[in-house]
């Protein structure tokens, strides 16, 4: 049950122990509990099992939380073998706590975590999404990518991803599409990961299209102007922009330089300018409805871009001649 107090939230729930876990993931059944001492048993890790006492504010902590929480250790409760059997996305929760916090995995938990590994296979792939863009996006991306390395979940969960971890040091609050396209960069088939990860239509779009076009990069200077005001207004460029830097380092900096001056002096209306010529007026022209359509009308915009014509009379005699 959630309650509301003030802009708080607050989670109440009963105590309770849990039956034997058959497919790691669901407890067979439940017990109800009076003693806050069976519940804490049932957590994953022992920074996550303290209790608050709500009247006295006393910490009830029955599995060493407290001492783990000071020495930043990221410790299951009870036998590690049986937690993470229990529920096998704990070995992904674990990498995530302990990437966000700044804190070490416990010495045998990291064993449990690296021989149980394989068994992530058995978790849904939307659950090991969610972990993986928590561990990218939270904080503590490249420590996170080596637990996962160091764990041996990196191989079941992304065989295929060769991670640049200079990259992952500089990312900072990224978006989804941004820290998924960092783990991809130099991958063969990224688009066959996305859907293997099941990762929405929209965000895979945003992902290849910033693994497609970060190369464009090389060229900028050389850019004609149309050509470059449609780079810098693509959905998504500040992204793009920041994937340029990361993959780059300090030798992209004159051109993360270039890019950024020239988005800063051209004004939206310049960069996407209201079109001068419809369909419609095409078909005024007596041109029929066709593939030749898409084509002038873009020739129009091209020459708009480039500020060769800024009238809709101007366009009309560009499509007639």
């Amino acid at each position: 049950m959630d309650a509301t107090e003030g802009e708080g939230r607050v989670e109440v729930a009963t105590f309770r122990s849990d039956h034997a876990y058959r497919d790691g993931r669901h407890p067979e059944g439940v017990t109800y509990e009076t003693d806050p001492r069976q519940d804490a048993r049932r957590r994953d890790f022992t920074i996550n099992a303290m209790m608050m006492e709500p009247r006295s504010g006393a910490v009830l902590d029955f599995v060493g939380g407290r001492a783990d929480l000071a020495a930043k250790l990221i410790r299951t409760v009870g036998d590690p073998v049986e937690r993470f059997g229990e529920d096998h996305l704990r070995l992904l929760r674990a990498v995530r706590f302990a990437a966000r916090l700044g804190f070490e995995i416990e010495g045998g938990t990291l064993d449990a975590m690296r021989a149980l590994a394989p068994r992530i296979a058995t978790v849904s792939a939307e659950r090991v999404r969610d972990e993986l863009v928590r561990i990218l996006t939270e904080g503590g991306a490249r420590r996170g990518v080596e637990l996962l390395a160091e764990s041996g979940l990196l191989a079941e969960v992304l065989p295929e991803a060769i991670v640049d971890r200079r990259m992952l040091e500089g990312l900072v609050e990224p978006s989804v599409p941004l820290a998924v396209a960092v783990v991809l960069q130099g991958v063969a088939r990224p688009a066959a990961i996305l859907e293997r990860l099941r990762f929405s239509n929209e965000v895979s779009r945003q992902v290849l299209a910033l693994l497609e076009n970060e190369p464009r990069f090389a060229g900028i200077r050389e850019m004609h102007l149309s050509d470059l005001k449609r780079f810098l207004r693509m959905p998504g460029f500040e992204d793009l922009l920041e994937l340029h830097r990361l993959r780059h380092g300090g030798a992209s900096l004159a051109t993360y330089d270039f890019a950024r001056a020239r988005l800063a002096a051209l004004p939206p209306e310049e960069l996407t300018p209201p079109r001068l010529i419809t369909g419609d007026d095409l078909i005024a022209l007596g041109i029929a409805p066709g593939p030749e359509f898409k084509l002038l009308l873009d020739a129009v915009e091209t020459e708009q871009l480039e500020g060769r014509i800024t009238t809709r009379e101007e366009a009309l005699a560009f499509v007639s001649r």
